[in-house]
């Protein structure tokens, strides 16, 4: 599956690169290029809390590192080559890069445990409440988390009077503060906290910075600040929720739990960030739509915490 991924989004990438009207991008790196990443993603998210079992926060952080490390590298390196090679070529380097890569590490992906019997059509999971939960709070987060991604370099532009150049500097640092919160938020949850805590605590955070830091920046410093401490949280949520669905579900149905969650909380990716654009256009400015962002994730918070509750009531108790 992981290979057919490969070839689907390496086939968005060249085609989108002789796009000549904006529906052709829908189609090609819109349609093509998301479903093969997203058919490499979830199997490949999967994997590592197979190979271990006290190291398994930091091992998935470390292995989804990558994301935020490629998106520091590649927002910086698009720029250039937009700018000396023109739209089409970037596109198409970008394919071959992304082709190479993933062919490069095709044959180390593979399972080490079994899946469980009802793993390919597990309805079970459909009566445990918690799922349920986690799925909410996964819908909430994707409805929030793209937007500080998509609109901190307009922000930079329009509120501070920065060049566009220095918005995506500010992206640069978001991300490689969200590669960093990947792998030492793994390390901590592995350590003192649990996953599961650490998922809740990584909500609350980036509600808090939202609230407390987005909407309040008025200077360049403040604005990276909020780069560094929302990414930083931000990266939290991709690395510590196949470890908590592992903890808490199994490893065994990890799979199975991995596709259905992201999959019925997928539309937030979809929407979200257009949703956001919309609130902006509508209402005249930024501060709306932060709240919107804000208001989301902090739904979210709550829902982790139910689930937490669940749990254990005792907040204290690493889990």
């Amino acid at each position: 599956m992981i290979f057919i991924g490969t070839l689907i989004l390496f086939l968005g990438l060249i085609l989108a690169s002789f796009s000549s009207k904006v529906w052709h991008l829908f189609l090609t790196q819109g349609v093509l290029f998301g479903l093969g990443a997203s058919i490499i993603y979830f199997p490949a998210v999967s994997v590592p809390p197979q190979y271990f079992s006290k190291r398994r926060g930091l091992a998935t952080g470390t292995a989804v590192a990558g994301s935020g490390i490629g998106g520091l590298v590649v927002a910086l390196v698009t720029t250039k080559m937009l700018d000396a090679l023109g739209f089409q070529w970037t596109m198409r380097i970008t394919a071959i890069f992304a082709l190479v890569s993933l062919l490069a590490v095709n044959p180390l992906l593979e399972s080490r445990i079994p899946p469980a019997p009802n793993s390919k059509a597990d309805f079970t999971i459909f009566k445990d409440i918690r799922f349920f939960l986690l799925v909410g709070t996964d819908f909430c987060l994707t409805f929030a988390q793209l937007v500080p991604i998509y609109f901190l370099p307009q922000f930079a532009e329009e509120r501070l009077g920065l060049p566009l150049a220095t918005g995506s500097a500010v992206l640069s640092v978001y991300n490689g503060s969200s590669a960093l919160g990947r792998v030492l938020l793994g390390l901590g949850a592995d350590g003192l906290l649990g996953s599961l805590n650490s998922l809740m605590l990584c909500t609350f955070f980036s509600a808090a910075s939202l609230f407390g830091l987005w909407n309040t920046a008025g200077s360049l410093p403040v604005l990276v600040l909020f780069a560094i401490v929302n990414g930083f949280v931000g990266g939290g949520f991709i690395s510590l929720f196949p470890v908590t669905l592992a903890s808490i579900f199994g490893v065994r149905r990890l799979p199975s739990v991995v596709g259905t969650l992201y999959s019925l909380s997928s539309i937030g990716n979809l929407v979200g960030a257009p949703l956001a654009a919309y609130i902006k256009d509508t209402s005249g400015g930024f501060a709306a739509t932060i709240y919107y962002a804000g208001g989301v994730t902090l739904v979210a918070s709550a829902l982790v915490l139910v689930v937490r509750l669940l749990e254990d009531r005792n907040l204290f108790k690493r889990m």
